[in-house]
């Protein structure tokens, strides 16, 4: 029981795939962990592709949700649910805010205003179904 997860209840295994030039695999899979681990079933609902493109020198990540596991690989999704985009600093602020129940920042705090200013203006843009951009910002936030 020191892990915290109930029987059935435990988070898939967060993989390392094809690492690019520039790439940002390595830090996305550490925040893509760290989510999975804090809220495993979230993560295992989860079936689906999501490209994360930071502005920049950087080639995309590619996150795909699939049964047991959860590869993270720098390249482009090939059929993404979800991408991502805008600098590194302004995904990271949006990752980083408080979220409500709903799975969007929380205009209740500084940082949850300061995040949905950046998706209000697109600094931030979240591409895909609404539902799944949510359940993913939940999943993610720090």
């Amino acid at each position: 029981m020191g892990s915290g997860h109930l029987s059935g209840h435990l988070p898939p295994p967060v993989v390392l795939g094809d690492l690019g030039e520039g790439g940002l695999a390595p830090a996305i899979a550490a925040i893509v962990e760290r989510g999975v681990q804090r809220r495993p079933d979230r993560a295992n609902r989860l079936s689906l592709e999501l490209e994360i493109r930071v502005l920049g020198p950087h080639p995309p990540t590619r996150v795909c949700f699939r049964a047991g596991e959860v590869l993270v690989e720098d390249g482009a999704a090939e059929n993404p649910a979800v991408v991502l985009e805008g600098t590194l600093a302004d995904l990271v602020a949006v990752i980083a805010s408080p979220v409500t129940l709903a799975g969007l920042p929380s205009p209740a705090t500084p940082r949850g205003r300061a995040a949905l200013t950046k998706l209000a203006t697109r600094r931030v843009r979240v591409e895909g179904p609404l539902w799944l951009r949510r359940e993913l910002l939940a999943l993610l936030r720090i």
